[in-house]
């Protein structure tokens, strides 16, 4: 149950329906609030919507024939649902897509820089801001010159989160940190973690709002179920 007394919600989903062709009833009654400096999972069985969710927050659902037909989805109290996904990133809302989705023929330090093409703050913000996101990720500042298409899996899911970080972002959705039966995986997956949560503790007013589909005792609900409690995880 979302707490009603809070009033320092950045983003607010009101009991959205989503439906793909006009016929593929995908997301009922899906709601949820993401505070100004939290963290939200968001949890669910493949199919659950989670991505669906996530995209209808970032306006990206029209290009795959998808509309949120009713309920409601407002960002620092204006609704949404009329802005293109441009708009969306100007207003600080950042997606990293599933799949990683880096530049492949640009270098690793190219891709991170495209993330603050709409920045108006000047160069040495910029640089600064380059210069945090090898310090979380000391992988990337050692694979900056190298294309990112022949760079490893975990090494583009790194950028393209370093990527988000360089638009200097109020709300990042998106990435997974997949619970797997893999030591190693975990291990990345923590660090990763840690990573973003140090940069939270950096800037108050970031918010996260993740998903997270490896959570196979949930079972296949028919709309995900919303948790606030990853924060206290990390």
């Amino acid at each position: 149950m979302l707490d009603s007394t809070k009033t320092d919600n950045l983003l607010e989903i009101n009991n959205i329906e989503v439906i793909y062709n006009h016929v593929i009833l995908v997301l009922k009654g899906v709601s949820l609030n993401v505070s100004q400096g939290g963290i939200t999972a968001l949890l669910g069985g493949n199919g659950a919507g989670k991505t669906t969710t996530l995209k209808a927050v970032s306006n990206l659902l029209h290009s795959e024939r998808g509309e949120v037909t009713k309920g409601s989805i407002s960002y620092r109290g204006d609704l949404v649902a009329g802005l293109d996904p441009a708009e969306m990133v100007k207003r600080g809302v950042i997606q990293v897509m599933e799949g990683r989705h880096c530049f492949e023929h640009l270098t690793v330090e190219e891709n991170l820089m495209t993330g603050a093409y709409t920045r108006t703050d000047g160069k040495g913000s910029v640089e600064t801001d380059l210069e945090m996101v090898y310090n979380y990720f000391p992988r990337l500042k050692q694979r900056r010159k190298s294309q990112a298409g022949y760079t490893s899996g975990g090494e583009q899911q790194m950028c393209a989160i370093g990527r988000a970080l360089m638009s200097k972002p109020e709300t990042i959705s998106g990435f997974k940190l997949e619970a797997s039966t893999n030591c190693l995986k975990q291990m990345a997956g923590l660090k990763l973690a840690k990573s973003f949560n140090s940069f939270l503790s950096l800037r108050s007013a970031l918010s996260g709002f993740f998903e997270n589909s490896s959570l196979s005792h949930l079972g296949p609900p028919t709309a995900p179920s919303i948790t606030a409690s990853l924060s206290k995880a990390l």
